[in-house]
């Protein structure tokens, strides 16, 4: 496991996001993943869903120093499923 300031580096979370679907199984894939530095966000749906699925869409912003550094912000991912329109938020931003 990575420390979050090697993660601000190597943002990649592909490990970590194949390491859920192995954990998940065969019945489920992934909609969509999205990280910005060591905030990070997946999600998945059972196969049987695929067919709802649609409105993919996810981004970032960044509150870091001046605003443009991502060790403080979010990631955010949307879609549709069916008639529901889903959103998911992964933040960390500064405290006090």
């Amino acid at each position: 496991m990575r420390s979050i300031a090697s993660s601000m580096f190597r943002p990649s979370k592909e490990k970590w996001d194949k390491l859920i679907a192995q954990a998940l199984g065969s019945n489920f894939v992934m909609v969509h993943s999205n990280s910005m530095q060591a905030i990070h966000i997946v999600a998945f749906i059972h196969i049987k869903l695929c067919p709802l699925l649609s409105g993919v869409s996810s981004k970032h912003i960044a509150l870091g120093i001046k605003n443009v550094l991502g060790n403080k912000g979010a990631v955010a991912l949307e879609f549709v499923l069916g008639t529901s329109k889903l959103l998911a938020i992964s933040c960390h931003l500064e405290a006090g």
